[in-house]
């Protein structure tokens, strides 16, 4: 019975310590060994009193080699077999049957042939980590005290074998586990050491990449974006002070943060918009939440335009101003507004074109079906009337005054496109030169005519009469603009290709479509125009001149239009003017060939 209640309780200790053990590391199964070896070399001692509990000595014994090779395999990150400590439990219940049948010499002399020999494997096991890398002295000490505790092993089981007493080998137990154990809890508070150091730098270096690629995300996208953020300080005396930038600044300003310090971001700023500038700084002093909105000097001469919002304002006792704020690029924003006023003045202008050619058109016709009445009239009393008759004078008068307004209401028909024009395929340069007299003798002899003619141009549907009238009016407009020092009027004629973004500023152009035109430019060297008056040249009535009409020009645009064709100029004070009027070109080919070039 005494034996089955030993069994049992060796079965519930090593199921316990299986338990415990499982996910303990190294110096949980050394104590667990050490409390096995307190346990064998207890129980013998009182075999005096209880004869059969010294049978469980041998199986405690084997436990406590066990858990010793156990804790070193562990310790040297080796795979421990799962069947390794049930294994030595079984072989300690075999030493303790042996030693119930044949004595307890039997069961010593059983252990004497394996037991010292797992320690001994500890020993080799852990060898290893004394040749590692920055170990301490417990570590290199471990490997020679399992060595130790193998021979001290050894020699005890052998003193038991030879059936000497077990006190008298006691003492030499207690000399050796004191260092054995402080050996191995030492060696074991090492690698706990150095495994959580191990697993905190490695952890440190998981933050520290997730961080930088965190970083790295954010620049990523404040490169793309267009905002930037910034603290800065700015003192009494205008000097500034960054304390952060972040975003998009380089970018956006084409300087380095680094390049405002100082008076360094003075260099971005506008000389006009100083003053501003200034009383904005006063403003913010007194704590006005103001938004600015600022067009800034890069230093590659480019200008851009910056929106800036200001979180936090606040000024220390010195005066200094301390914001924190944000900046966004607006400079493309900027852009489409001006291009969406431009295309909106384009709009207004074409509309008001449209208006006075409407207008103009119904002034022209009844004025013309009127002046049909006088013109009528006259040339009737003219024939009625003798050559000397007193009144023939008047009469001629009345008819020489309806003629030229007939030619007024003419310009004006033209400038509505309502006047008949005899479309045909006409080369532009040679028109050009057969007007070449018309228009040298049309212009002040302080002026001087050349002509640059291209060759193998596409033919034009055009009315002959119109292009040259189209001519005269630019011709003596730019004449005209030399003053009396004169200069040269140049005629040239080419073949242009106009996009889209090219046609929104030329006159006309409504229902022109990009693509090739034939062109005739002329450009003077005259005192020029701004851009309000080039913006006006072509309205009906519009004169700078003192004894013009304002019909000329008019006139022109009404032909250019009535040829399906756009104007466009460029013009500046003291930078003379170019007038190019742009012709689709016609599907038929031009009657005549194609004439050489000519420069004259």
């Amino acid at each position: 019975m005494l034996d089955l209640v030993l069994f049992a309780v060796l079965v519930g200790f090593t199921v316990i310590a299986g338990r415990l053990l499982r996910d303990a590391g190294p110096l949980a199964h050394w104590i667990t060994g050490w409390t096995s070896a307190a346990a064998a070399g207890f129980l013998p001692l009182v075999a005096a009193v209880l004869p059969r509990l010294q049978l469980a000595a041998h199986p405690f014994g084997t436990l406590y080699a066990a858990l010793l090779l156990t804790g070193a395999l562990l310790f040297a990150d080796r795979r421990v077999p799962w069947w390794w400590l049930p294994a030595a439990l079984a072989f300690g219940v075999l030493r303790a049957f042996a030693a119930a049948e044949y004595g307890a010499r039997a069961g010593y002399a059983i252990g004497l042939a394996c037991e010292p020999f797992a320690v001994a494997a500890a020993a080799y096991v852990t060898f290893g980590t004394a040749r590692a890398a920055g170990a301490s002295i417990p570590e290199r000490l471990l490997a020679p005290s399992f060595a130790l505790l193998a021979i001290a092993g050894a020699l005890h089981l052998g003193w038991l074998t030879a059936g000497r007493p077990v006190e008298r080998f006691a003492p030499v137990w207690l000399a050796i586990a004191p260092l054995a154990i402080g050996v191995q809890v030492y060696a074991a508070g090492e690698r706990l050491r150095r495994r959580t150091q191990r697993a905190l730098e490695a952890r440190v270096a998981e933050r520290t990449a997730a961080l930088a690629a965190s970083e790295e995300r954010y620049r990523a996208i404040s490169d793309l974006a267009s905002d930037f953020a910034f603290g800065i300080r700015i003192d009494r005396s205008l000097h500034l002070t960054r304390e952060w930038v972040a975003g998009a600044f380089a970018r956006t300003l084409g300087v380095p943060p680094e390049a405002i310090d100082g008076r360094g971001w003075m260099r971005l700023v506008e000389r006009d918009s100083m003053d501003a500038l200034f009383d904005e700084y006063r403003r913010l002093c007194a704590g006005e939440p103001i938004a600015l909105e600022r067009r800034l000097v890069r230093p590659d001469g480019s200008h851009c335009w910056v929106q800036m919002r200001f979180g936090e304002q606040r000024v220390d006792a010195d005066g200094t101003l301390h914001l924190v704020g944000s900046g966004r690029d607006v400079t493309a924003l900027k852009h489409a507004e001006a291009e969406r006023e431009r295309l909106a003045r384009h709009v207004e202008r074409v509309q008001r074109l449209e208006s006075l050619g409407i207008l103009a058109g119904g002034i022209a016709h009844d004025f013309n079906n009127l002046l049909t009445v006088i013109r009528g009239s006259a040339r009737l009393a003219l024939a009625d009337l003798a050559a000397d008759a007193p009144a023939r004078a008047r009469v001629e008068r009345i008819a020489t005054a309806a003629e030229h307004a007939a030619e007024l209401t003419a310009e004006m028909l033209d400038y509505a496109g309502q006047s008949r024009a005899a479309l045909a395929p006409r080369d532009v340069s040679e028109l050009v030169r057969e007007s070449a007299d018309l228009l040298r003798a049309s212009v002040p002899g302080g002026c001087r005519l050349e002509l640059e003619l291209a060759s193998g141009l596409p033919a034009v549907a055009a009315d002959a009469s119109g292009i040259r009238r189209v001519l005269l009016n630019l011709v003596l407009n730019g004449a005209e603009a030399l003053g009396p020092g004169g200069g040269r009027v140049v005629v040239s004629t080419a073949k242009a290709d106009c996009t889209r973004e090219e046609l929104v500023d030329a006159f006309g152009a409504a229902d022109v479509r990009p693509g090739s035109f034939v062109a005739i430019e002329v450009r003077d060297e005259g005192r020029g125009m701004d851009a309000d008056t080039a913006a006006r040249i072509f309205e009906p009535f519009f004169t700078t001149k003192f004894s013009g009409r304002g019909l000329g020009m008019a006139a022109v645009l009404g032909i250019v239009q009535s040829h399906r064709g756009a104007i466009r100029v460029e013009s500046a004070p003291g930078r003379g003017t170019r007038v190019r009027v742009l012709l689709p070109p016609s599907e038929a080919q031009a009657a005549v060939a194609a004439p050489r070039a000519a420069v004259e």
